[in-house]
């Protein structure tokens, strides 16, 4: 998070300006104009007045602190987002679990895997360790948009 901060208030209104004469000056109008302070303790010219080289540290102690705030606030949405995920994936482990059959289980955990997953379509393989074969259910073709998948 980055941000940029910029101070400046205008100076208010000189008594006797109509007259060229400046506050705590003599009546003469011949001494210079009271230095203002800055971030750099210099004078500020055009009317504005500057910081102190305390204010800016504590507005940039308040920045920083408001960013790291941020910071923390979007890590926790992170994380409470990544925990919504995985208990959804304990509660379709728990679903699954419940079945019986081959077929049952594929009842169960095609619906529940394709909300997961945000997708249309879900198909399951097996592996048969003795063959060393990756064993797929037949699916019988589906038309959609004018092509037959298979």
């Amino acid at each position: 998070v980055l941000a940029v901060l910029q101070v400046s208030c205008a100076s208010p209104p000189l008594e006797g300006a109509a007259n060229g004469q400046r506050r705590g000056s003599s009546g003469s109008g011949t001494g210079p104009p009271p230095p203002s302070p800055t971030a750099g303790g210099e004078s500020s010219a055009g009317g504005l007045l500057g910081l102190t080289s305390a204010q800016v540290n504590g507005l940039q102690l308040l920045c920083g602190t408001a960013a790291g705030i941020l910071d923390m606030r979007r890590r926790n949405h992170f994380t409470l987002a990544l925990k919504g995920r995985a208990r959804a994936c304990l509660d379709i482990a728990e679903e699954v679990s419940r079945a019986i059959t081959v077929v049952d289980f594929e009842s169960r955990a095609k619906p529940l895997i394709a909300k997961f997953f945000n997708v249309a379509r879900v198909r399951i393989s097996f592996f048969d360790t003795t063959t060393q074969d990756l064993l797929t259910t037949t699916i019988q073709g589906q038309r959609r948009h004018g092509v037959r998948s298979s």
